[in-house]
């Protein structure tokens, strides 16, 4: 036999298997993925300039599970109180870190001090709020909201103060003002978080 003879056999007896064998391992990999559940965070939130322990931030992670009713399979919520954030004395990790998470959309919610929040309503990194957030909500907010300058100069309402929220409380957070970024990707969960927040 020949080479052209020897492939044209395997073609004639072996075809059938030659494309169901691929097939059969993707139809496994795919059912052995999809029953995995969700494993990409439905909710980021981020600790900036307030350390809080491991144990806090798991037990915070695991509340908003409940109030916005996430679960392995939906997705869960992510905390991160890993991030240092100061214009003064600059941590270059935490500001590359916080920089992948921005131009990645992977963060939500960023509840951090007043330093933080004033040097990044400058660069654009924030939601104005009077756009973000339904007008009935807007309004309940209008106690606690915070204003600062953006790029131009132009004053937004970009922070809400939450040091009176009960959810934060056990936390110890210094002057906590919490802040939507600009590039969220989960909005109607952010709204309601806010909701159930405050």
């Amino acid at each position: 036999m020949n080479k052209k003879q020897r492939l044209q056999y395997l073609w004639d007896y072996y075809k059938l298997p030659i494309f169901a064998v691929p097939i059969a391992v993707l139809a496994i990999l795919f059912l052995v993925r999809s029953s995995s559940g969700n494993t990409e965070p439905a909710f980021y939130l981020y600790l900036i300039n307030q350390p809080v322990t491991e144990d806090a931030r798991a037990a915070l992670e695991t509340d908003i599970d409940t109030i916005l009713g996430l679960d392995e399979t939906t997705g869960v919520s992510y905390v991160d109180a890993s991030l240092t954030i100061t214009p003064d004395t600059p941590d270059y990790d935490s500001q590359i870190s916080f920089t992948t998470a921005i131009a990645g959309h992977t963060i939500d919610v960023m509840i951090s001090d007043r330093a933080f929040f004033d040097y990044y309503a400058a660069k654009d990194a924030f939601a104005d709020l009077s756009d973000f957030l339904p007008q009935e909500l807007y309004q309940r907010l209008s106690s606690c909201l915070l204003e600062a300058s953006d790029a131009g100069g132009e004053t937004h309402v970009y922070g809400i103060d939450v040091s009176d929220c009960p959810l934060l409380a056990d936390l110890g957070l210094e002057e906590p003002i919490l802040t939507i970024a600009k590039v969220t990707e989960h909005a109607e969960l952010t709204i309601a978080f806010l909701e159930d927040l405050l």
